[in-house]
């Protein structure tokens, strides 16, 4: 029998599959068969990840080749009670899939990120665009308002300077409007 604390120290999850392994009854602090932590269907390495190497080592299982760390528990993926290639088939595809997954989850995040770039340009544009215009249109009014104090200049009447003034009036209150905009 092994102890899950050998005598005080806690022993890792290899050294666990290690002894279960080859048989080993695992006791834990209170001398009670220690239960373990969950194992992962394809782990057949107990490295704690599910890999190629997991293939390789059922492979090896099937060719009787095994190491002290093989889990047959965890190499029968398909739970037939035999490790055959139908199980090292089956956590291949796991982890090409696993891999595809892991793949995909960070092109999604690519894309939002070159999204969220692309939208925060399209709003700088839009607002260099809007900027522009309002430019345009400061300088149309400026023209307007010298074409307007042109005319006040050459007016023959008062009523006619007057309408001149009103227009400069409306014109400037046009500018200070844009102004703000800006």
């Amino acid at each position: 029998m092994w102890s899950a604390y050998n005598e005080g120290n806690v022993i890792t999850a290899s050294q666990v599959a290690i002894a279960t392994a080859k048989g080993w009854k695992v006791l834990d602090a209170n001398n009670d068969l220690y239960a373990g932590v969950p194992v992962e269907k394809g782990d057949a390495n107990g490295d704690g990840e599910l890999t190629i190497d997991d293939a390789v080592a059922v492979a090896n299982s099937i060719i009787g080749q095994t190491s002290d760390i093989f889990n047959s528990t965890a190499a029968d993926v398909n739970n037939d009670g035999e490790v055959t290639i139908a199980d090292a088939t089956i956590i291949i595809n796991n982890v090409i899939i696993a891999d595809a997954k892991a793949k995909l989850t960070q092109d999604v995040i690519t894309c939002n990120a070159i999204l969220d770039i692309c939208i925060d340009q399209l709003d700088k544009l839009d607002v260099h665009r809007a900027q522009t215009e309002l430019w345009e249109m400061l300088s149309r009014i400026d023209a307007g308002i010298e074409a307007v104090e042109a005319e006040v200049a050459n007016a023959a009447t008062e009523d006619d300077i007057r309408q001149c003034q009103d227009n400069i009036v409306s014109i400037e209150g046009e500018l200070a409007t844009l102004r703000m905009r800006i």
